[in-house]
């Protein structure tokens, strides 16, 4: 299905775009 698949994309590059700002809010904080 092409939106599911749309779906998963989307939802991959939150959880990755959270992980990068997770990491640069524990970069600064050192």
């Amino acid at each position: 299905d092409k939106s599911n698949r749309m779906y998963k994309a989307c939802k991959f590059f939150l959880q990755a775009l959270y992980f990068t700002n997770s990491y640069c809010y524990f970069y600064l904080w050192l």
